[in-house]
């Protein structure tokens, strides 16, 4: 409806208006002000009380945060979100973002090349390399701070963002694996051996412990957090020893990176054959090496790896020359004893002797 001077009788939606409104102040500061106000202090007590609604524009605002951002989308799908008292290294950000990037098609890996896709959005630029991380994600995430922690296996402080961490979800067990009960198994009346009792600690269930063809990441990862909070590293041990190489990557993206580092450290601990403890990215001592797998490596041959714990943790590949593999043979089988590297390091020789049992850390010859 309008409000008119001269308002037309035969029109219902134009109304006489009263010229007080418009010309008389005293009307004005007298009625309608004071009423005025009264409605504005009700509305500011309901604002008090109940505040205003924003759920409406929350999907929309975070959608748009991830057409222009591709970061906020990498951190909902795998969890990232502010945790009080929780810190993350640039190391292990970078880790779950480079696993992130490979399973979109980001990163694609060609042997020794890697290939870069760009994002829809130019400004929207990849983060290529660990020392990227920690600005790209303190600017997402403004109220936490940066901070330094020393990491006990670099031997070093870590920069780290603190105030963030990984915020657990619900995950699906399509295939839960039940828990599992030591049962003993019956013998005669003399005491069994500690071989014997390791056995059968060992041998709880067949059926996880041996590889299958519907092999379960996820319902292994389930297993080995399992087994690593009641303390039963022979367990952990054993199982990972019957695992394929592409077997372990699959479990590794289900675990945080203290539990593979834990999972790390038992199988140095139970590793079959003697070597000097060495700082290898992977030291899973406790695989057995076939003539045929170890076969393709010689005094001289050059290759490409991760020769320390340091150099994993960055990404760091080197190229490097064998200059001596020892090896040794036990039921008939040829163990990795220990193998030198050198490489040249800004023209100084740099030389490191591994212990043997897994070459994960070689990435292949050149």
């Amino acid at each position: 409806k309008t409000f008119k001077i001269n308002p037309d009788p035969d029109n219902p939606n134009e109304l006489p208006a009263d010229p007080r409104f418009a010309y008389d102040e005293d009307f004005v500061q007298t009625n309608v002000a004071p009423a005025f106000l009264n409605k504005m202090l009700d509305a500011l007590e309901m604002l008090i009380n109940e505040g205003i609604d924003y759920g409406c524009t929350t999907d929309a605002f975070k959608s748009m945060q991830k057409e222009n951002n591709h970061l906020f989308q990498f951190c909902e799908d795998i969890g990232l979100d502010y945790v009080a008292n929780s810190s993350m290294t640039a190391g292990e950000i970078w880790l779950k973002l480079e696993e992130w990037y490979k399973g979109n098609g980001t990163l694609v890996e060609e042997g020794d090349r890697r290939i870069w896709n760009d994002q829809v959005r130019p400004s929207d630029k990849n983060v290529k390399a660990p020392n990227q991380v920690l600005a790209r994600f303190a600017a997402l995430f403004p109220k936490a701070t940066r901070n330094t922690r020393y990491c006990e296996i670099a031997k070093r402080s870590l920069q780290t963002i603190t105030g963030i961490g990984i915020v657990a979800k619900p995950k699906p067990t399509p295939d839960p694996v039940p828990e599992p009960v030591l049962e003993p198994v019956l013998e005669p009346a003399s005491d069994p051996t500690p071989e014997t009792e390791w056995k059968q600690s060992a041998n709880i269930d067949n059926t996880v412990l041996q590889p299958t063809s519907d092999f379960s990441p996820l319902g292994k990862a389930q297993l080995i957090q399992q087994w690593l909070r009641k303390g039963e590293t022979d367990l952990v041990s054993e199982l990972v020893r019957t695992w394929k190489k592409e077997q372990k990557s699959a479990v590794k993206a289900h675990l945080e990176p203290s539990e593979i580092e834990a999972v790390q450290e038992i199988l140095k601990q139970n590793k079959r054959t003697p070597a000097p403890e060495v700082d290898t990215p992977f030291a899973d001592a406790s695989e057995d090496m076939p003539v045929e797998y170890i076969g393709f490596l010689s005094n001289g041959d050059r290759v490409q790896c991760y020769p320390t714990f340091e150099h994993f943790s960055k990404n760091q590949r080197m190229y490097a020359t064998v200059s001596n593999l020892e090896t040794e043979t036990q039921n008939s089988k040829r163990w990795l004893k220990s193998i030198t590297l050198t490489w040249n390091n800004k023209g100084t020789e740099e030389k490191v002797t591994l212990g043997g049992g897994s070459t994960d850390w070689i990435l292949g010859k050149v």
